[in-house]
């Protein structure tokens, strides 16, 4: 028996080396991205950062970078405070991970302004922001980039988007307030109710609702007798939209203002 046991300990090494070998190499997608998010790659992008306001999911980013090929990826902050660079042209560096639907994630650490947000003139540069406020028959104030053209009636604001990935066929923002004297379910005014979201809107939460149809994205907000319905309306149908991400940082600073006697103003943001 001593003649054979130094063969039986040899037989029984080998096997558990290949159960080891064979433990560690058969790993499902799940185990291989948990390695990833546990072990993350350095990343750098560049593009302008919008918010994604009440459509952020924990864990899938706050906010999103669209790159100059009209791209995007999502972005969290992890040493960096990403609001105060809404609109703003930035290289971004930080921990390249995954989201839980599978979609890249930049945790930001370090921001680089590579384009000041000038706050001057609008209508002077298209990717530079400004703060939008009509005080005499609307009362609200709201992020707005440069460039968009402005056409006004007592009861609809309507903001034409247009650049040259829209090929001549201009996006539009609309603001529309409608009395609503016989007190309806507010979710009755974005088009269909039974496909209708709660959706807290703007920097004070302001409670309404959200309805998504074919790219057309409603929300809608109250305030006394009167609803306030933003729409924004694609000029094309396309599978990367910058306009919408636009429309989605303005929603993230829609807020209600004084009325006033005053003519509408447009301050910029100091």
């Amino acid at each position: 028996m001593k003649r054979y046991l130094p063969a039986i300990i040899i037989f029984f090494l080998i096997l558990s080396g290949y159960y080891l070998v064979q433990t560690h190499s058969v790993q499902g997608p799940d185990s291989a991205q948990a390695e990833e998010n546990d072990h993350p790659k350095e990343a750098t992008a560049t593009g302008v950062i919008s918010s994604l306001g009440s459509v952020s999911v924990p864990g899938s980013g706050t906010h999103l970078l669209t790159k100059p090929d009209h791209t995007t990826i999502l972005l969290t902050g992890l040493g960096a405070n990403l609001d105060n660079y809404l609109g703003a042209t930035v290289e971004v560096d930080g921990r390249l991970s995954q989201t839980a639907s599978g979609k890249e994630l930049i945790q930001v650490l370090h921001v680089t302004p590579l384009k000041t947000v000038d706050t001057g003139v609008a209508g002077e540069d298209p990717t530079k922001w400004d703060v939008f406020q009509e005080t005499v028959n609307f009362g609200v104030t709201f992020k707005r980039r440069h460039g968009w053209t402005l056409a006004e009636t007592k009861t609809l604001l309507t903001f034409a988007i247009a650049g040259e990935h829209l090929e001549d066929k201009s996006d539009t923002i609309t603001l529309e307030r409608v009395a609503n004297l016989k007190n309806d379910p507010l979710q009755n005014f974005t088009g269909d109710p039974k496909t209708s979201t709660k959706n807290l809107i703007g920097p004070h939460k302001l409670v309404g609702y959200k309805r998504v149809d074919n790219g057309v994205v409603t929300f809608v907000v109250a305030r006394e007798q009167f609803v306030f319905i933003l729409r924004y309306t694609p000029g094309l149908v396309r599978g990367v939209d910058p306009s919408a991400n636009d429309f989605f940082t303005l929603i993230s600073s829609f807020d209600f203002v004084p009325l006033s006697a005053a003519k509408a103003a447009v301050t910029a943001k100091k």
